[in-house]
């Protein structure tokens, strides 16, 4: 029986990666710091999340800031090409 849910949720379910570049890469190390503080966290508590929830906050924080940065540069960059600015 299923109480609250379809029958057949788990029934043919496959976990797959994520598809090649859907994710942005932290190449030059911005966010590092944070996640190395979240990292030692997990470890400290044996891979309890709750305890290190605000830098987990806090890294996701981090690498949507360097997202949003970078779009908004690709965004000003087609924006005067466009116009046929410098």
């Amino acid at each position: 029986m299923s109480f609250g849910r379809p029958p057949s949720i788990n029934v043919g379910f496959q976990v797959t990666a994520p598809d090649r570049g859907s994710f942005p890469l932290d190449h030059f190390g911005e966010c590092k710091e944070k996640m190395t503080l979240y990292m030692n966290c997990l470890k400290e508590n044996g891979s309890t999340s709750s305890p290190c929830r605000v830098m987990s906050r806090d890294y996701l924080d981090c690498r949507n800031a360097e997202v949003s940065a970078v779009f908004h540069t690709i965004g000003v960059l087609l924006t005067r090409m466009r116009c046929g600015g410098d």
